[in-house]
């Protein structure tokens, strides 16, 4: 399996930020999207998660996992999904650094297909950097 990953600390208590982006259901807020672009059924460990994508595709998510401030997921559907993956397995978490700030870490471990496993890292860490330059947007904005 390979992996890749993103850390940002913001000037954020922890319960402000996971509000943010904590909500596995609800991605609008730090996408910017509108909300039917994640529909979710559920929000406990087995709730399922679908992603329109703006090229007419589609990814689903299984939540694996909850705490706190963290939880995993897997892509469900990965015959179909527009990814160079063929397994798929992230967590997103968040932890106090303080008071007022606040870190956040996202990755994930997946299996290459349809590229190097270089290329297919690469391809991972630019969608979680794009992923996490939304979420120090809207950020800024609270």
């Amino acid at each position: 399996m390979a992996t890749a990953s993103v850390q940002h600390e913001f000037d954020l208590p922890v319960d402000a930020l996971w509000d943010l982006v904590g909500t596995f259901g609800n991605m609008s807020k730090w996408t910017g999207l509108p909300p039917e672009t994640c529909v979710s059924d559920g929000e406990e460990v087995g709730a399922i998660r679908t992603l329109s994508l703006p090229n007419g595709g589609t990814i689903i998510d299984r939540l694996d996992a909850k705490s706190e401030y963290s939880y995993s997921y897997s892509i469900t559907n990965m015959e179909e999904a527009p990814l160079p993956f063929s397994s798929y397995k992230a967590t997103l978490a968040v932890q106090p650094l303080s008071d007022t700030r606040s870190r956040l870490d996202w990755g994930g471990e997946f299996t290459p297909d349809q590229m190097t496993e270089a290329e297919t890292v690469a391809f991972a860490q630019n969608m979680y950097q794009r992923g996490l330059d939304m979420m120090i947007r809207a950020a800024a904005n609270l």
